[in-house]
């Protein structure tokens, strides 16, 4: 579903657009490094996210409801990946 509610103001489009080229920006970095750091044999985890960051921004610049749902889905597995990792130890998580 895209925004083309008469309810959505064009500066408010806008930045959905610049939020979503943004998020899209960092999930680029995070992928390369991740697929870099996979390909050493290190965590498949920041390839993921990375991933997961670029499809989320493209579907909030094009205006679509799932960005906001894969965004929460990677933050979801971002908690259960730091619990995995770190446990109940407050510092490191």
């Amino acid at each position: 579903m895209t925004f083309t509610s008469p309810s959505l103001s064009r500066p408010l489009t806008g930045l959905l657009i610049l939020l979503g080229l943004v998020l899209a920006l960092m999930g680029l970095g995070l992928a390369i490094g991740g697929g870099m750091l996979t390909a050493r044999g290190g965590s498949w985890y920041y390839l993921a996210m990375g991933l997961a960051l670029i499809a989320s921004g493209a579907e909030i610049a094009r205006g679509s409801r799932q960005g906001a749902v894969i965004y929460t889905l990677a933050f979801v597995a971002t908690l259960a990946w730091a619990w995995w990792e770190a446990g109940p130890d407050f510092w490191a998580l």
